[in-house]
């Protein structure tokens, strides 16, 4: 993510902070047994990189498909630093040519989640990305 920002010219502090704003107004889930579970927003990404993909979904289909899902908070953060789907996918598409080491590639896999496993196993919190629809609750 660090690559697009930096491809698209964009203040990764200002970004970050801005992230992180974002991320202070999620309510949180306190206790012992928190788990985490699939809210409607990821739900209706995963489906749409599910339509499109042929069962791996890279870091940089993961952020175009959520640049272009509509109208939610991380759009609107997108929208404010001029990211959209097609300055995504060409920014990854360099980011493919010039990593030519594949240690580079396997970062994610080695450092991140399998959102995907973990939504098929069920054990991603329904709460998440809900925070509109528990406040009307």
């Amino acid at each position: 993510f660090k690559y697009l920002l930096q491809s698209l010219h964009i203040d990764e502090v200002a970004f970050t902070q801005d992230a992180k704003a974002l991320v202070q107004k999620i309510p949180g889930v306190k206790g012992q047994d928190r788990q985490l579970m699939m809210g409607t927003g990821f739900a209706r990404v995963m489906a749409m990189l599910n339509q499109g993909t042929q069962g791996e979904i890279n870091i940089g289909q993961l952020v175009a498909t959520i640049a272009s899902d509509g109208d939610s908070d991380v759009v609107s953060l997108f929208r404010k630093y001029g990211i959209d789907r097609k300055k995504v996918e060409a920014a990854y598409m360099s980011y493919q040519n010039s990593a030519g080491d594949e240690e580079t590639k396997k970062t994610l896999e080695k450092y991140g989640q399998d959102l995907t496993a973990k939504a098929k196993e069920g054990k991603l919190d329904p709460v998440i990305g809900r925070d509109e629809e528990i406040r009307r609750v």
